[in-house]
């Protein structure tokens, strides 16, 4: 082909035979691996040569793949390219492929491949020579096809077709003596038991193995016609679409797709099967969950909005500045109660035990500060990125909190506790979506942290005792969370009350849960609304601390050295980060239908 015109060659073609176009592939392909790619190469000559006439743009897509959004999620009308190797793989024909899995496999969207046509088309004006436009995903948002294969076997094994051959599997080898045995043993055995069959005289083993002998040869096929791919990398540059996009003006850059770092492949490919069932196969099934990636979501939120009490949804209507409050819970009718006991309890004068309960107070009470929240979350933001691949959540779980914040009731998070990140997280995730950003209760031993209890309590926690039975400071906590609740903030603690070295959720303690229900049972509070929330790791950061203390070694206290020591997580791998929020439920109904907040150590209702 070299130094041959793109006219020369299609002559050439157009000239020889089926039997010679077959006989001599190899000498037409070159270096190509298909006649895809042959096509592309030669139109693209063609192309340039006429380029002189017309404004050129180029845009070369990668492997395409199913919509992500439009014209809707998982749209697709064929199977070719990455399709016929998932959906053959997930219906158990293709079992065995050939190639290394930590190959990046670039794969884009074809809804992203159109929006990319519509972007280098707007700019082509502007061009005095052809531009050549990459439109992938390998360089901002690459993926494996170990990450493809377990996301198709996933899906697969999960939602089985009636069509299905045998189950789901996808194993890659990279060896072709040990491809070759593997292939014999998925194929080529079973082949050989139908044989004996047939020559036992079974006369159904005869159509079995018609029919195996069909699936054996598609395998083969779709095996050799994929393995350039399977088994050699390409990152392509995508950088000169990305930068022209950014030129668009904002009304349209929000109509149109390129970014690839706005999805997760797990979203992506699950959507991807989904569309195979639903438009090749004709199967009926419920759309996947659609997940989100919580550290790709833009920062919206001014540090403005988070006044102490808030303006809007995002911290509760109305409030009071923290002195006042303070106020407000020593005026309490519970506190002033507790102080009168107290006096009565110990002799001591009215005076001094008012200025204890100032101190449980001033001590307890949080300080929001809006720029120490903005810029503790602008730094949480760059650690969670270090930490995690993702934090993955359901679009479907932020817009029911979102309508439950325009009610005119309180909301009361109710996590389960697995990590220290837990109550960074969930805050996290109410700054990212603009959800109401919860006042943290949390345990007095965080503030022997130095600089780092201090950015707590600017950051909205309040901090308490763990089962003091102090009366007094039961009585300023009380009234703490009546006067929170009352105005209508978000408040969160774990009802657990400890983080759970087993990876199992532990039974429900008294404690904080039954100061809410008084509340509510008391009228002092009209309602609460119950949002449970579960927050799960790939790989959970206290892992090895977790080990040792399951060895005997006694737990690190909290403390600002502790925490630089801990560090280190930042630089070890941990997958993903999985929010997943409940139906908001309210608590006046579920104590009017009986339940009850449990003693420590039982079951809870809840």
């Amino acid at each position: 082909q070299a130094g041959q015109s793109w006219q020369g060659f299609v002559d050439l073609v157009q000239q020889a035979s089926i039997h010679d176009l077959e006989q001599n592939a190899e000498m037409f392909l070159g270096a190509f691996p298909n006649t895809y790619t042959l096509s592309k190469h030669w139109a693209e000559i063609a192309l340039l040569e006429h380029s002189h006439k017309v404004k050129l743009a180029v845009v070369r897509p990668t492997i395409v793949g199913a919509a992500l959004s439009q014209p809707r999620p998982g749209w697709i009308d064929s199977v070719s390219a990455a399709a016929a190797l998932y959906l053959t793989a997930s219906l158990g024909i293709t079992v065995a492929a050939k190639g290394r899995q930590s190959v990046v496999g670039d794969q884009i969207p074809v809804d992203f491949v159109v929006d990319a046509c519509l972007i280098a088309a707007a700019n082509a004006h502007e061009i005095d020579r052809p531009r050549f436009f990459h439109s992938g995903s390998s360089h901002f948002n690459p993926v494996t096809w170990q990450q493809s294969a377990d996301c198709v076997i996933g899906y697969g094994r999960n939602r089985p077709v009636p069509m299905q051959v045998r189950e789901a599997a996808w194993d890659m080898l990279d060896n072709e003596q040990a491809w070759a045995i593997w292939f014999w043993v998925q194929y080529g055995l079973p082949d050989l038991l139908l044989r004996a069959k047939q020559t036992a005289g079974d006369k159904g083993a005869a159509k079995l193995r018609k029919k195996w002998s069909k699936v054996t040869n598609r395998a083969r096929a779709m095996v050799e016609s994929f393995k350039h791919f399977t088994s050699n990398s390409w990152i392509f540059e995508t950088s000169g679409l990305d930068c022209i996009a950014s030129q668009l003006p904002e009304s349209q850059q929000a109509v149109l797709q390129w970014d690839v770092r706005s999805f997760t492949w797990e979203k992506y490919l699950n959507l991807f099967m989904h569309g195979l069932h639903v438009n090749v196969l004709g199967v009926k099934e419920v759309p996947p969950r659609q997940l989100e990636n919580a550290l790709l979501q833009p920062w919206k939120t001014p540090w403005t909005a988070y006044k102490w009490g808030g303006t809007g949804a995002t911290v509760g209507q109305g409030g009071v500045g923290r002195e006042n409050f303070v106020e407000s819970v020593l005026r309490s009718a519970g506190v002033q109660r507790a102080i009168v006991a107290n006096c009565k309890e110990t002799g001591r004068k009215h005076e001094d035990i008012e200025k204890l309960a100032r101190k449980e107070a001033e001590t307890m009470v949080d300080a929001w500060n809006p720029p120490a929240i903005h810029a503790t979350w602008s730094v949480v933001c760059v650690g969670m990125r270090q930490l995690f691949d993702g934090v993955l959540v359901d679009p479907c779980d932020i817009q029911r909190v979102r309508s439950a914040a325009q009610t005119s009731l309180p909301i009361l998070y109710l996590p389960v506790h697995r990590s220290y990140l837990d109550f960074i997280l969930l805050s996290f995730i109410a700054v990212r979506y603009e959800l109401p950003v919860p006042h943290i209760a949390a345990g007095q031993d965080f503030l022997g942290m130095g600089p780092v209890g201090s950015i707590l309590r600017q950051c909205g926690a309040f901090f308490m005792k763990r089962a003091s039975g102090d009366v007094l400071h039961d009585a300023v906590l009380s009234s703490t969370l009546a006067l929170l609740l009352r105005e209508r903030k978000a408040v969160e603690f774990f009802a657990e009350g400890t983080r759970s070295r087993q990876g199992r959720m532990l039974p429900l303690r008294r404690g904080l849960l039954k100061v809410v229900a008084d509340l509510v049972q008391s009228n002092t509070v009209k309602d609460v609304l119950v949002v449970p929330v579960s927050v799960a790791y790939d790989r959970v950061p206290e892992i090895c601390p977790y080990a040792r203390e399951m060895l005997g070694i006694p737990k690190i206290k909290e403390s600002t050295s502790a925490l630089f020591k801990s560090l280190g997580v930042l630089f070890r791998p941990h997958g993903c980060a999985h929010v997943r929020i409940g139906d908001p439920m309210s608590m006046r109904a579920m104590l009017d239908q009986g339940c009850t907040v449990p003693a420590i150590g039982e079951s809870s209702s809840f």
